[in-house]
């Protein structure tokens, strides 16, 4: 039979007696549940074997992956959020349908949502914004790849969020001037 033991030094194990010990007040008889839960996890400690759920705890390498990878959402969300903030996507779709329109007269002209001129203007102003914010994205990427700490990677996430925020304050007339000339 296996029992919960309580040692003269205080420290509590685990032994299989053949002799009942039930009357010896060290000796607290495992339950068939924790004895089955033993066998199947050898490696157990006393505790988890009390309550028959293993404590998983993640190591630091597991903790300091997830903040890197929260961390590279976070920012590639601001990177998305900072394009679109110029530039919407359906604003980008139809550019890129009336440039293809109006340049190779696939469609009638009255078609188009655009002039050739703003669609022109949309689509390098889309890949220009693209470009500086996927750029950014990857050095915050290349950074948090090398982070050894949690700190490191929260005040990459902060610069990102200050990088962001003064790119829109930066280019308000880019806002203004599509919005005004469609």
């Amino acid at each position: 039979m296996y029992y919960f033991v309580t040692l003269s030094n205080g420290r509590k194990t685990i032994q299989n007696w053949d002799l009942d010990m039930t009357n010896n007040p060290a000796f607290i008889e495992l339950s068939q549940e924790q004895i089955t839960f033993l066998e199947l996890n050898p490696n157990a400690s006393i505790n988890e074997i009390r309550t028959c759920t293993l404590n998983i705890v993640s190591t630091q390498a597991e903790i300091l992956q997830q903040l890197k990878e929260e961390a590279l959402s976070k920012i590639s969300s601001l990177s998305y959020d900072t394009l679109f903030f110029f530039i919407t996507e359906q604003q980008f779709t139809n550019a890129q349908a009336s440039y293809l329109a109006l340049s190779n007269e696939i469609v009638a002209v009255e078609n188009s949502v655009y002039s050739l001129e703003q669609a022109t203007d949309i689509i390098q102003k889309y890949n220009i914004i693209g470009k500086d914010c996927r750029d950014y994205y990857y050095v915050c990427k290349n950074l948090i790849v090398e982070a050894n700490d949690s700190v490191s990677i929260n005040n990459i996430l902060g610069n990102a969020e200050i990088y962001y925020t003064a790119y829109k304050n930066a280019h308000p007339d880019w806002v203004y001037n599509l919005k005004n000339s469609l």
